[in-house]
């Protein structure tokens, strides 16, 4: 509780402390409820914080399933073991939700889906619940509600703002619209979803800006909040000078291995069936990665001015080289045991274009700790509930897999007193 209550106050977010209380009490309970899911079931659980240095990161863990799949696909396999096999409960896939039904009486009665082609009203017996993710596919919520672009997407295509359009027509008050999870990411023609640019592996890369600049320790963005590192807006050039933002590698790199190593989970790994290589060489190929035999020929490819990025490139090295090894811009470390900085000096040289990548999208529909959704006058909406990242309960500092671990809690609270309403005729 104390490292989320701080994760709001640095980021100045506003935290509801009802619902805080909710998450953390079930936060206690949710290890044994998926283990309830399927029989047998083997859980992994590591201490996992991605804030170390704020207080209460010691008490955060991390657990998911064991397995030969791992991340997103084998919790769905999880939950439909519970949902298909366990209770034999019928699921319409393809049957998109399009607008809540609602009466002044009643409050919202059921939905209108389209299936097979045809529009269907489908009236609800106790109560609605809104589970329909975030908008990160749909560009004209992206553009109204949050700083940066363009900015592409990582996660399912399903994503369009569904929920947020049906929630708001219902009269629902809207919260933690400025809440990403965003990391930095590379486009992959032919694909819709982006690959994550997270090379923990590799220390002798740096990124810069249009203008050929560096602007950050690259070793220090947050994987999650990566876009807080370059949704800086220009005022008087009137651009996002970061976006895109170039990532500069040479050979030593490459023979390193991935410049952006595959996620163990991901749309475009699992759904579209796209491996970023170990070689780099396909990329290259694709021409995914520019290369060049030099940082001035380089600069050319990626429209950057040439003498800037030559002399940000000679001032790193410069600072490697000397004695204490320190880069004196963003202090990353050249030298000791665990340094996490490398020289660019020896050719050819490599280049890949970086872009924000929305996760996850936190912003929609207030809700409380019954999981019913409020109207702008913090009123429950009648028979309305909500759970996930829709209205999420994190504001923009997020905490990795917290979204996974709301998902279940408010579920499991909205299923919870949704079951409890009075059935109306």
């Amino acid at each position: 509780k104390v490292y989320i209550s701080n994760l709001f106050k640095y980021s100045r977010c506003e935290l509801d402390p009802k619902l805080l209380d909710a998450y953390v009490e079930g936060l206690t309970h949710t290890l044994d409820w998926m283990k309830s899911l399927e029989d047998n079931s083997d859980l992994m659980v590591k201490q996992y914080a991605a804030f170390p240095f704020v207080e209460g990161a010691e008490s955060m863990i991390y657990g998911g399933f064991h397995g030969a799949s791992t991340g997103g696909p084998r919790l769905m396999q999880a939950y439909r073991n519970a949902v298909e096999k366990k209770r034999n409960i019928e699921v319409w896939l393809n049957s998109p939700a399009k607008r809540l039904l609602m009466t002044p009486e009643n409050g919202v009665i059921g939905a209108e889906i389209e299936k097979d082609g045809k529009k269907l009203n489908v009236k609800a017996k106790r109560g609605v619940i809104i589970t329909t993710g975030g908008y990160e596919y749909d560009d004209e919520t992206k553009t109204n509600f949050n700083l940066g672009s363009p900015m592409y997407a990582l996660g399912c295509p399903g994503n369009t703002g569904d929920g947020l359009r049906m929630v708001s027509e219902a009269g629902a008050g809207l919260w933690h619209m400025s809440g990403l999870s965003c990391p930095l990411g590379i486009k992959i023609p032919g694909h819709t979803a982006c690959q994550a640019f997270r090379p923990r592996n590799q220390i002798g890369y740096i990124l810069v800006d249009q203008l050929g600049r560096r602007f950050a320790d690259e070793k220090r963005i947050e994987h999650h909040i990566g876009i807080l590192s370059v949704n800086h807006y220009e005022g008087y050039s009137l651009n996002y000078p970061r976006i895109p933002c170039y990532a500069i590698f040479d050979q030593t790199g490459k023979e390193r291995g991935s410049f952006a190593p595959s996620y163990g989970s991901g749309w475009l790994r699992h759904r579209e069936k796209w491996n970023w290589s170990r070689s780099n060489d396909p990329e290259i190929q694709a021409g995914i990665v520019k290369t060049a035999p030099s940082i001035e020929e380089l600069a050319k490819l990626i429209n950057v001015p040439a003498e800037n990025l030559s002399a940000t490139v000679k001032k790193w090295n410069d600072d490697l080289s000397s004695p204490d090894g320190i880069d004196k811009e963003f202090g990353r470390i050249g030298a000791g045991e665990k340094p996490n900085a490398a020289p660019l000096q020896k050719g050819p040289f490599y280049a890949l274009t970086i872009y924000p990548t929305l996760l996850n999208t936190q912003g929609g529909p207030r809700h409380n700790e019954k999981a019913q959704v409020l109207n702008s006058f913090k009123e429950p909406i009648k028979h309305l509930y909500v759970a996930g990242e829709l209205g999420s309960f994190w504001g923009f500092i997020y905490q990795g897999c917290g979204n996974n671990a709301e998902s279940l809690i408010f579920g499991h609270i909205a299923g919870e007193n949704a079951a409890k309403e009075t059935p109306w005729s």
